[in-house]
Order: C-alpha cells, then sequence, then structure tokens
C-alpha cells in the first residue's frame, strides 16, 4: 500500500482517499484459495473484523503514514454474518449485551429463521440484528469504535444478503444506512459519511452510494451517464461507480479505460475499483492512454472549488449537482430524447 501511494505521488497523480477492500481483515477463503462457508452459511472470512496482521502488523502506524500523506482511510463491511466467536471484540460485545454464552442465541433469532441457517451447530456466536438497540450499541462501540480510533476515517458497507429486518416495512439497506450515519453525526468531529448500497427514497441523505459490480463494457459506461443523472430525480446525487468496470470482458480495452476516467471526471465521484485481475494503475496502460487519463485527474482537481460550490448548492436546494437536461430545458423534447 506504502509502494502504491509513493507511485500515484511521484507521478503526480491526485488522491485523496484509499478504500481498504476485504484484505484488511483476515478472510479464510481469500488466504486459503478455496470456498467453504461460516457457521452463517456464508463464505468463511466475508465477515470480518479482525486485522490481518500478516498485511498490516501495525495498523495505527500504517493510518499515521497515511494521515502524513494526506489521505483518508475507508475499510470494507460485510456485516452480514455478525459476531464470530474468533472476532477480536467477541468477549467485549459479549460483556456489553449481557450475551448468555451458554444458550444458543441464534436459535430463537429472526435472522437465523429468514436466512434458514442451519441451527444444529451454531453455538456461541452473535447474529446480525441492526434493529435490536442493544446488539447495536455494543456493535459500534465495541467492535467498530476502536478501529475508528486507530484510524478508520469511514466505512464501506456492502450489504448483499436478505432485505427484511424483524421490524415490517423496514429494510436492512435503509436501517443500516440510516445507523451508520447518525452513528458517525454523533460520535465523531468529521463531517458523516457513509459509503454503502442504495437503500431505497430517502436514502439522499446517506451519501456515498455506489452501482456495483459493472461490468466493463461500452454499453455500460453508457448507461452509467444517464443512472448518474436522473437519480437526481430522487435527490440521490453522489453516485460513484467503478470506474473503468469491476469485471473483465472482451471489450476491456484501454480505450475503454480512459474514455471511463474521462467520464468519471465529471462525475459527482470518481473511483476506480475492480476485481483483482483486472489492472487500474493507468501507469501500466500504453503512454498515449496515461497520458489522457493523467490529464483528465488533473482536470477534475482544477474544478474542485467548482464542484464544491456545486456540491453546497445541491445541498441546500435538494438539486443533484449532476441532473438530466430536462430540468432546465422542460419544453425540448431532445432533453428526454438524449439520456446520456
Amino acid at each position: 500500500m506504502k509502494e502504491l501511494v509513493l507511485e500515484i505521488e511521484a507521478r503526480k497523480i491526485p488522491l485523496d482517499v484509499v478504500v481498504i477492500d476485504m484484505d484488511w481483515h483476515y478472510a479464510y477463503n481469500r488466504e486459503h484459495n478455496t470456498k467453504v462457508k461460516d457457521i452463517m452459511d456464508i463464505s468463511k472470512g466475508w465477515t470480518g473484523y479482525t486485522w490481518n496482521k500478516k498485511y498490516f502488523p501495525e495498523p495505527v502506524k500504517f493510518f499515521n503514514w497515511m494521515d502524513e500523506h494526506k489521505i483518508k482511510n475507508a475499510l470494507n463491511l460485510h456485516p452480514q454474518s455478525g459476531i464470530l466467536t474468533d472476532e477480536e471484540s467477541y468477549q467485549r460485545m459479549v460483556r456489553a449485551m449481557g450475551f448468555d454464552t451458554s444458550k444458543n442465541f441464534l436459535y430463537n433469532s429472526y435472522m437465523a429463521k429468514i436466512a434458514g441457517w442451519d441451527t444444529t451447530n451454531l453455538g456461541k456466536n452473535i447474529t446480525w440484528d441492526i434493529t435490536n438497540k442493544n446488539f447495536a450499541k455494543a456493535y459500534f462501540r465495541e467492535t467498530l469504535r476502536p478501529i475508528e480510533k486507530q484510524g478508520a476515517d469511514f466505512w464501506w458497507l456492502d450489504w448483499q444478503h436478505y432485505k427484511e429486518t424483524p421490524i415490517p416495512g423496514l429494510t436492512q439497506l435503509w436501517w443500516i444506512n440510516y445507523c451508520f450515519y447518525t452513528d458517525m453525526e454523533k460520535n465523531s468531529p468529521k463531517r458523516p459519511l457513509l459509503f454503502h448500497r442504495w437503500g431505497g427514497l430517502g436514502n439522499h441523505r446517506y451519501q456515498i452510494g455506489f452501482s456495483g459490480d459493472a461490468y466493463s463494457t461500452w454499453y455500460g459506461l453508457n448507461y452509467q451517464k444517464y443512472f448518474t443523472s436522473t437519480a437526481s430525480n430522487v435527490c440521490y446525487g453522489y453516485w460513484s461507480h467503478d470506474i473503468g468496470g469491476h469485471v473483465k470482458t472482451e471489450q476491456s480495452t484501454p480505450e475503454l479505460y480512459t474514455r471511463w476516467i474521462q467520464f468519471g471526471v465529471f462525475s459527482p465521484i470518481i473511483r476506480t475499483h475492480s476485481s483483482g485481475d483486472f489492472e487500474r494503475r493507468i501507469w501500466k496502460y500504453p503512454i498515449e492512454n496515461y497520458n489522457a487519463m493523467h490529464e483528465a485527474m488533473l482536470l477534475r482537481y482544477a474544478l474542485l472549488p467548482y464542484i464544491y460550490t456545486a456540491a453546497n448548492k445541491a445541498y441546500r436546494t435538494g438539486v443533484s449537482i449532476c441532473r438530466p437536461m430536462y430540468y432546465k430545458h422542460p419544453e425540448n423534447k431532445e432533453a428526454y430524447q438524449y439520456k446520456g
């Protein structure tokens, strides 16, 4: 990670935020190149809160180094499996919740039932239930807060599993977004920030969204222009996309990545991300593509005063930075026909 940051700095490529994906915590399947399920019937190591000391032996020193280089840090969370017994925060959670480890807590759990887990061997693991105030308070205080104090600036959440909560009409995504944003609002001097999936109407309060693992195709790039602008119709203006596409295809060429970067310059959030075998370091591309992408990124930063002003206006008015042409020209039929 340090080598990557230094390489970016040496090439004078602007960088504000590094989002560390699953490898910050111990991930069994990635470590052992296998496919097994944890006791919650989810890929083992998908959920995790304990630093992988093989990759990050001194997390605080790492965060301090990143801060010295003026980089903010976000960590990935897939929280579906709750708190398993081998997590570093497990005992703290037990004490904070008054959790009786002599009983099978999950057997009568709503989440265990709707997820269809085999409850025979669930044992003493603490299930995920963010609607349970006792769990939620302990989760933020005992599991996440220690990592935030080490230096994590905000979280990238990636909820992909069951939709419903024990409360009728309340979905996981909507409530997770509310809880994480509100917790940061109450317990941090920073402006609250969340990076997660769209939870439905009302979620414009909880930026930033991401549109998922898009395929690297020209159609995908074209659709994201339409997607980004029309999201303004539900007040959700802070979309980020996997610039260049997440999933590699036969169309994944230097030209496509360059054009996607150039689109990203004029998006609310510009963020690269891809699957592991898909190169995103722009200096690994042919020189003409590298120069074009580098120039585009510098343009993005030249536009920052304008973008910041537009973001403030979006906050005050509710009208997103990127919006359809028919906002300005409702009488013009071409404004509806050309969706890009």
